[in-house]
């Protein structure tokens, strides 16, 4: 059996509006206790509910704690287009579910010139893989819809499919070369792209 796939990831989407408050209190500590006080103390996400804003901090924590520290650096040199890639790395990283669904189905049929992905993609791709991973068979129904939804809605926030799930061929900015460069242009993977890590060797 495959190690279990970590689960979480349906509260909200992208972050990227989350990330652009927290990442500078961060920077300015280093510490994400202190980080954490803050956003409790002073609502800084907005939330309605106290449990509700901790849910959302432990969720964008974990995604930008993924990142290196040069990463989270950067962050603010980087186009918003760049931002949003990085933002989506995090979420591949964090979450093996969503980079195996990134490489095996999103990149998939963008290099197959299948011009959409569906929800039909994803079941099936649920259904495969959990010949390996068990606990997807454990889920409840609205559990799955709950995790189809965050997918979709992340892609799309990420810019890689339109409100149709039309698939978006990912641009790369030449700003965001250096992300991709720190880990050997692997996680090039990840995007809708006919390019590959050898086209940067």
């Amino acid at each position: 059996m495959s190690d279990r796939y970590r689960l979480s990831f349906t509260v909200g989407g992208l972050f990227l509006d989350e990330a652009s408050r927290i990442i500078p209190l961060y920077l300015d500590s280093r510490d994400w206790n202190i980080v954490k006080k803050t956003v409790l103390q002073d609502n800084i996400l907005q939330a309605r509910t106290l449990s509700s804003l901790k849910r959302r901090f432990l969720e964008i924590q974990l995604r930008l704690s993924i990142l290196s520290e040069n990463e989270i650096e950067l962050f603010y040199d980087l186009s918003l287009p760049s931002q949003k890639q990085l933002l989506w790395i995090a979420a591949c990283r964090r979450y093996e579910f969503i980079g195996d669904f990134a490489k095996t189905v999103l990149r998939e049929r963008f290099i197959m010139l299948k011009h959409t992905v569906s929800q039909d993609d994803f079941d099936d791709f649920v259904s495969a893989k959990s010949l390996w991973h068990e606990e997807l068979t454990e889920i409840s129904p609205t559990t799955f819809k709950r995790l189809r939804s965050a997918v979709f809605l992340i892609m799309r926030q990420a810019d890689l499919i339109d409100d149709k799930n039309t698939i978006i061929s990912a641009d790369f900015r030449s700003d965001f070369y250096e992300i991709l460069k720190a880990n050997n242009y692997t996680e090039i993977e990840y995007f809708p792209t006919l390019l590959t890590e050898r086209d940067f060797k």
